[in-house]
């Protein structure tokens, strides 16, 4: 996924002042929520032209559930809109990446 600092990032600024949605999980993501994670997203983010989740609150992040993510943001662009990852901690990058 894009990883990026949205304060550092003035096309992302630009882009993203119309029809935006930010998505903000919190705690850690694992197996058990991996599939409730991607059917909530999905509604979430269906009609918006951007969508950036925020997992700077994730201390952790398991296969399933990062599955879960990049299936999300792959239907989201497939679909022509924008989509980016924010806030990771080293170890849920590594896992994502």
């Amino acid at each position: 996924p894009d990883i990026v600092d949205p304060a550092r990032n003035a096309a992302l600024k630009e882009e993203t002042r119309r029809d935006l949605v930010v998505v903000r999980l919190s705690g850690p993501l694992f197996f058990g929520a991996a599939t409730r994670i991607a059917w909530v997203l999905e509604r979430i983010g269906e009609y918006s032209r951007t969508v950036i989740l925020d997992l700077s609150a994730v201390p952790l992040v398991d296969a399933d559930a990062a599955g879960s993510l990049e299936t999300f943001l792959a239907k989201v662009r497939r679909r022509g809109a924008s989509a980016y990852v924010t806030g990771t901690s080293p170890l849920v990058r590594a896992e994502l990446e």
